[in-house]
């Protein structure tokens, strides 16, 4: 006699990917089946569920909780796929090996992600270590860049001054003024009514000199090189004096990303046995929750019977055409 699903055991079968219909007609062991399943589903569902939304809310970086439901979803839903695919697939060796190394990707993800939320005050104090490992790295780094830039500053300094003095000798040895003559000639009408030079005159002016001219302002453009020159080595020295002020601020004010803190995690582990303990077991019972929807399937219900026996029988309805 066939039996009538209610919704909820409906809804059941949709999610496993099962037909409501064929299932009314096979006995108690397949209910339980689909029980375990569901069963099973639920579970991953959930702890997938936790870790995209612990996820987005610590990584990626979503405020709203519609976003992290979104991101969660996402999970939940990868989780589903996968569940479904074992759930409907036949068997084989090859699909048991595939199960198990993905059970143990997931597992090792999931256990990571976890354990970077169970032990954040310890991880958090680990970086804090590893912040201080990278500001005594870097200041030594700028310390060396700013040092190079000073020397540098301090080399075109000493160039300018040798220019200048160079300058100041040749302005020493230059005069100011120089003089310029002009020469007047003295005409006078012949009897032809022509002009006759009959005598000329010369009178002598000082004038600037144009190279003491030229020479100045040369002088006057190598002091105002020299100024932005001492200007720019003290904003260098200010600069120095700050290095490690500012170096330690940046680096405090920075995010932990989720590689710098798997690293911290990583350490923590080979520094505190009980936390490495704690990781193996939460790795263990994440793989076994994994492998659980494999190993329900174990000896094959009435339902998939059924279901392999109507495609054996297509299968020889085709081979008799």
């Amino acid at each position: 006699m066939e039996k009538k699903l209610n919704k909820l055991q409906i809804f059941c079968c949709k999610l496993i990917g099962w037909n409501p219909e064929m299932l009314a007609n096979c006995g108690e062991a397949s209910f339980r089946t689909m029980k375990k399943f569901v069963g099973s589903i639920v579970i991953l569902s959930i702890i997938w569920g936790t870790i995209g939304y612990c996820f987005a809310d610590r990584y990626v970086g979503i405020e709203s909780i519609a976003g992290r439901g979104i991101v969660a979803a996402v999970f939940i839903t990868i989780i589903l796929c996968i569940e479904r695919f074992i759930i409907l697939n036949d068997g084989g060796k090859m699909v048991f090996v595939f199960r198990v190394l993905v059970a143990l990707l997931m597992s090792t993800l999931g256990s990571t992600i976890f354990d970077q939320l169970i032990f954040k005050r310890d991880v958090e104090a680990i970086m804090k270590e590893v912040r201080t490992e990278q500001i005594n790295e870097e200041v030594p780094k700028r310390m060396n860049i700013v040092n190079a830039e000073i020397e540098r500053t301090s080399s075109e300094l000493d160039s300018l001054g040798l220019l200048v003095e160079r300058l100041n000798e040749k302005i020493g040895r230059t005069s100011a003024q120089i003089s310029s003559s002009d020469v007047t000639k003295q005409l006078q009408k012949d009897s032809l009514g022509k002009n006759v030079e009959v005598g000329r005159s010369i009178s002598t002016k000082k004038i600037i000199n144009p190279r003491f001219v030229q020479l100045n302002e040369e002088r006057k453009l190598l002091g105002e090189e020299s100024n932005r020159l001492r200007e720019k080595q003290k904003e260098l020295f200010e600069k120095k004096m700050n290095i490690e002020e500012n170096v330690r601020t940046e680096y405090e004010n920075m995010e932990n990303g989720f590689l710098e803190e798997l690293r911290a995690l990583f350490r923590l582990l080979q520094r505190e046995p009980i936390a490495l303990i704690f990781y193996i077991c939460l790795f263990t019972f994440l793989t076994s929750l994994e492998l659980l929807v494999l190993f329900s399937k174990g000896e094959k219900c009435d339902y998939e019977l059924l279901v392999m026996n109507q495609r054996d029988i297509r299968e020889e309805k085709m081979k008799r055409r």
